[in-house]
């Protein structure tokens, strides 16, 4: 992660945590970091030129908010619908009776790769989204508008084009004609789970010969 000046920072300058404020980086890839004193002419005795692998940010002028919400809609967008490339696969397998238990496993995991690509994409264009929304505004209009809006970018809230609600009510329309709802989707995954744990118990042993 990059540092800009004025960026306050966890630290750990010896073995002891402490909260600096970042002064600049050093030609050779360090970062300046002022530990608070009492006495402003001690102040130099206080800075410590550290590896950012060292610094953890607190709060930052331009940056803090924004990277924590653009951070945080990776983290619930990208799984969900990875999430649901591998339900599908795992029901259509399971409801065709697939003999080749060690081939539907292995399948998986080319789901979960080629799932991932597309969700990572997805992800960007949410983010270049929720950037241009934030643009021009203080941190703490940002703050109200996440606070207003965070089921939206976060893909839980119906109207979320990105989300995962409509495309779980779809998948669930598709396999299992008739049925709605939150328990008739998870009756449905439960319903796959033998099979599954057969397919990846079957991998397993293959791998282990």
């Amino acid at each position: 992660m990059q540092f800009e000046a004025g960026d306050e920072v966890v630290c750990f300058p010896t073995t002891t945590l402490a909260i600096g404020r970042v002064l600049g980086a050093t030609e050779a890839g360090l970062y300046v970091v002022q530990l608070p004193c009492d006495d402003p002419e001690d102040e130099e005795l206080f800075q410590y030129e550290l590896l950012a692998e060292q610094l953890y940010l607190i709060r930052s002028a331009r940056r803090a908010f924004l990277d924590d919400v653009l951070a945080s809609v990776a983290r619930h967008v990208r799984p969900a619908h990875v999430g649901l490339a591998l339900d599908r696969h795992w029901v259509e397998a399971s409801d065709g009776g697939a003999d080749d238990l060690v081939a539907v496993a292995r399948g998986a995991e080319q789901v979960r790769r080629e799932a991932g690509v597309a969700a990572d994409a997805l992800v960007s264009e949410v983010q270049a989204r929720l950037r241009a929304c934030f643009e021009g505004m203080s941190e703490a209009q940002q703050i109200t508008c996440w606070e207003a809006g965070i089921d939206y970018w976060l893909g839980y809230s119906p109207r979320a084009p990105h989300g995962s609600v409509l495309a779980r009510r779809e998948l669930l329309r598709e396999l299992r004609p008739g049925s709605v709802g939150d328990d008739a989707y998870e009756a449905m995954l439960a319903g796959m789970r033998p099979f599954r744990d057969r397919c990846e118990e079957a991998l397993a042993a293959s791998e282990a010969d």
